[in-house]
Formats: structure tokens, C-alpha cells, sequence
């Protein structure tokens, strides 16, 4: 698949691809070339459901920018008296432009809008589509529009069509900053909890989109719900059949030096081309000499097995949930105090991996020669699957 923008992932080096980990055991040579990808890259849970319609990707195509609206909620939306605003850093220009929805605009339950920016309007309407016009009178204020900047920007909904509302955080829905923070507004989002102060989303690529996902989960920290998109999505939901299952427990046989049963967790959905994606691993001390591997496999076995462990004092047991005939590599790494983290960046994997599963779980280990037990825990299972 062509990539889009310039990044490390051309560079075909594991260093480049596993970022903070310390050592990669080789696979299997049975291994699909997809999964191998995957390896060499190497939760989230919904909190209560803030504002229903988002602003969800933002993008390019041959016909010019476009901007997604999501309806994450479960009633149709009307943003009939809704703008669309758009601020950009191009010197010599106002910077700020909206342009008003128009009347009659609803949103489905769980529908999506596609705005098509500063693109005339066509003769035959595009179901699910609208075009804002390409000249100034179709915009509110008599300010015109720029085009979407790639580099810098920020968009936001705004509850309302009135100028004079357009400087209360009140009638802000939704934000994004992308590239750099500090735009015209972005302190009125900032006040009504829609963005964070000096955050902001990556820049947009070539070829690319900037998505989001749409859950909720990311209240508190709007900006780590971007991400830049290798598979644009304009119209459609953007992470596909992405997906993490946790199954079996954490275990700390007796003996152990950590802080409680190690944990196995995601730091975000795993998207093609989501750069935020890794796992954590909690309870970690990240003293003696404790290391972390995780095994990646296809699959979990319906009952875990305590033989593939060596045994322990107290005659307690730890299972091994992963199928071990699907194994197809491990990641290692030094353990931090806490939690130990393990970037698997998304961006610049084969589009084949769209749907795929795979399993892993970890182990947390006492290198020392003389250390008993010969681990100190094993994590819960979490299975992935692939979005795009």
C-alpha cells in the first residue's frame, strides 16, 4: 500500500518501528507476512457519553478538503442552526471563517455527514453530502473561506449561527487543533473543556486523513483520540473493526517483588495508522533486574495451561492463555515503576491487516540468577483486533 507523508516507517528498521523496546526474539519462518509486520511494530472503556455530534475526520481527496461530522448518539441530530468554523496561522488573511449549515440538515443516529470545504455546490445533491459554495457569500460575516491547511489548523461545530455568540465558550460543540495550538478560539474551547491547553493533534500528510475515534473515553484528553489515518474513511466510520477483548486474570504467584498482579492494557484502539497505539503493562516496580516479555499468538486457548511455567512455591499456579502453536513472535523490555509501556505504532502497515486478530500476553521476569520464584507474574490475555 503507498504510504502517505514521509516517517520512519520507510526506514524498515525494527529500532525505528519498536521504538523504546530492547530486544526482538525472530519469528517462526511459517509466519504470514502480514503478521510478521505486525510484530515488528509492536484499555479502553467508555465513560459516559459527552457531546453527540463530533467533528470526526478531516481530509483531501481530488475533488478538494472535506470535513466528516459524526452523530455518535442513539436520536437524530438536527444542526440546522449549526456553523462549521475554521481557523488557520496564513499571514495577511482573517484566519477565522464559518460557514452556517443549512436548514432541514439532520444527522441519523449514529450517521455521518461529509461537508465538502469550499467546493461549489453541485447540480445533483450527493446523499450524505454537502458542499459549503466557493465564494464569499456562502459563508457567514462576509469573511470568505481558506482552504483546509494541512500544516496548522483547527475546526470546530459551533451551536449557533450568530456572531455574537461567536466569542462565548458556551456555543462550542466540539474542537480539534492539529500541528500546533494557540489559534483564534482555541482559549474558548480550552474554558468549556473541549480541548486541552497546549495540546493539539498531529499535522494532516499527504494522502492522508486525520481521524478520530469516536469514543468518549477520551473526555479528558481530547487530542489523543487523533490520529493520522492511512486509509481515509470520508462518509464512514473510521476504525472499521478495530477491537481489544480482555480475557483471564493477572497472576502473582507467591513470592513476588511487584506491586500486585502485572496487567496487560492498551493505550489507545488499534487503527491502521494510529502512531499512539501500544500496551502497558501495570504493577511494574522496574527495580532488581525485571524484564517484560510479551508473546504474540493468533489465538487464546479456552483453558489456560500452568505446565508451560515453571513451578512456583505454595504449589499456586499461573496459566499461559495464549495458543502456543499459533506464536508467532515476543517483544522485550526493562520494566518501569508503575507501569511499563510498549509503543506498537500502526502507521505504515499493509491495509491486509484490516480485520485481522492476534492475541498476546506478558510475562514479568527476575533476571537474577538467584531469584525465586523464576517469574514474578503473568498478565491477563488481551486480544486485538485490526482497524482501518
Amino acid at each position: 500500500m503507498a504510504g502517505c507523508g514521509a516517517s520512519s516507517r520507510n526506514s524498515g528498521q525494527p529500532a525505528d518501528l519498536l521504538h523504546n523496546t530492547t530486544a526482538i526474539v525472530p519469528m517462526p519462518k511459517n509466519c504470514t507476512k502480514a503478521l510478521v509486520a505486525l510484530a515488528l511494530t509492536a484499555a479502553i472503556s467508555d465513560t459516559a457519553a459527552c457531546q453527540s455530534v463530533i467533528v470526526s475526520e478531516i481530509g483531501r481527496d481530488a475533488n478538494g478538503a472535506w470535513i466528516e461530522i459524526h452523530n455518535r448518539g442513539a436520536l437524530t441530530a438536527d444542526v440546522s442552526a449549526w456553523s462549521l468554523y475554521l481557523a488557520t496561522a496564513t499571514p495577511g488573511m482573517p484566519r477565522t471563517y464559518w460557514w452556517g449549515f443549512r436548514p432541514n440538515t439532520v444527522i441519523a443516529a449514529g450517521g455521518h455527514l461529509l461537508v465538502r470545504w469550499l467546493q461549489p455546490i453541485p447540480a445533483v445533491p450527493t446523499p450524505g453530502e454537502v458542499a459549503t459554495g466557493n465564494t464569499n457569500p456562502y459563508f457567514l460575516f462576509g469573511l470568505g473561506a481558506e482552504t483546509v491547511p494541512q500544516t496548522q489548523g483547527a475546526i470546530a461545530l459551533f451551536r449557533t449561527q450568530y456572531s455574537g455568540n461567536m466569542s462565548s465558550a458556551t456555543w462550542i460543540a466540539d474542537w480539534v487543533s492539529w500541528g500546533g495550538n494557540g489559534l483564534s478560539r482555541e482559549d474558548l474551547a480550552i474554558q468549556n473543556g473541549a480541548w486541552r491547553a497546549n495540546n493539539s493533534a498531529p499535522s494532516m500528510q499527504q494522502g492522508c486523513s486525520l481521524a478520530r475515534h469516536p469514543g468518549s473515553t477520551w473526555a479528558t484528553q481530547p487530542e489523543l483520540a487523533w490520529f493520522v489515518d492511512e486509509t481515509p474513511t470520508p462518509g464512514s466510520a473510521n476504525v472499521g473493526s478495530a477491537a481489544l477483548s480482555v480475557s483471564g486474570s493477572a497472576c502473582a504467584p507467591m513470592g513476588h517483588t511487584l506491586l500486585g498482579a502485572p496487567t496487560l492494557g492498551a493505550t489507545s484502539m488499534p487503527v491502521l495508522g494510529n502512531s499512539a497505539f501500544g500496551l502497558t503493562v501495570d504493577n511494574t516496580t522496574g527495580v532488581y533486574a525485571e524484564w517484560c516479555i510479551v508473546a504474540l499468538s493468533g489465538g487464546t486457548m479456552p483453558v489456560g495451561r500452568a505446565d508451560l511455567l515453571p513451578p512456583t512455591p505454595g504449589g499456586a499456579s499461573c496459566l499461559v492463555l495464549l495458543e502456543p502453536s499459533t506464536a508467532f513472535g515476543t517483544l522485550w523490555t526493562r520494566t518501569a515503576p508503575m507501569r511499563t509501556s510498549l509503543p506498537m505504532s500502526m502507521q505504515g502497515l499493509p491495509a491486509a491487516l484490516a480485520g485481522q486478530s492476534f492475541a498476546m500476553q506478558a510475562l514479568v521476569f527476575d533476571m537474577s540468577p538467584s531469584a525465586w520464584p523464576p517469574y514474578k507474574g503473568v498478565t491477563n490475555a488481551l486480544t486485538v483486533t485490526i482497524g482501518n
